[in-house]
């Protein structure tokens, strides 16, 4: 069993606030820019410019900033079903951005994004249940959009799966799993799966250690397999 103390020690080396924080609760520009072409696209219906003129308005980017047109085209592209304006819109009501914060519409719009399969949207959503923000708090659904996110490689998912297996949240508890999900963080460049990393070794031994880079690495080809097949 992982003691307390461990636990504290791990918590307080890669800092609380890696256990529930939204991924990108601000939608960000990601290339999108307004112009004639992607005005004439959003209004005649086409969601992804609709999508990316809501961040346009939304950042200022080519238009002078206004967060009530940036609401209007994100709702006109995620009522049709489109899982980036999904997110975007949950995001801003997530933070009350240009709506009145309201965590209960953030995790239904982050729902019906997670359930299109977008990762950011299984990540922010399994912070709500793990949290208790706008649903009732669930540490196995937590886990499960967790995991969701973790296998499509989103290294801040990867890192809280690993914690759940740490502490034994809503999995079993599994050191030996979680050191191997911080190692996918790490390689991704996530500070706090690497800090986390270095506590835990600690505590295995050398064969343990060696045994969960190898099943990170089986991961990360595998992965690396899949998305090659995918172009």
């Amino acid at each position: 069993m992982l003691s307390k103390r461990l636990w504290a020690v791990l918590v307080l080396a890669v800092g609380a606030a890696g256990l529930g924080q939204a991924a990108d609760p601000v939608p960000r520009p990601g290339g999108a820019t307004n112009d004639i072409t992607l005005l004439y696209r959003a209004e005649h219906g086409d969601t992804p410019s609709q999508n990316n003129l809501g961040v346009c308005y939304l950042a200022g980017t080519g238009v002078r900033q206004d967060l009530a047109e940036a609401i209007k085209w994100f709702r006109k592209a995620a009522e049709q079903g489109d899982a980036k304006a999904q997110l975007n819109l949950g995001s801003c009501y997530l933070t009350g951005n240009g709506v009145p914060l309201n965590k209960v519409e953030a995790a239904r719009w982050f729902r019906l994004a997670a359930e299109r399969g977008d990762a950011k949207a299984q990540f922010n959503l399994g912070v709500c249940c793990r949290k208790g923000e706008g649903v009732s708090a669930d540490p196995r659904e937590a886990a499960l959009w967790f995991r969701k996110a973790a296998e499509q490689g989103l290294p801040a998912a990867q890192f809280n799966l690993g914690m759940c297996y740490l502490g034994g949240t809503g999995v079993l508890e599994d050191s030996s799993a979680a050191f191997t999900w911080f190692l996918l963080a790490g390689a991704s460049g996530n500070a706090q799966a690497e800090a986390a990393c270095a506590e835990l070794a600690k505590t295995m031994t050398p064969a343990q250690v060696a045994e969960a880079h190898e099943r990170a690495q089986q991961w990360l080809d595998a992965f690396a397999r899949a998305h090659s097949a995918k172009k």
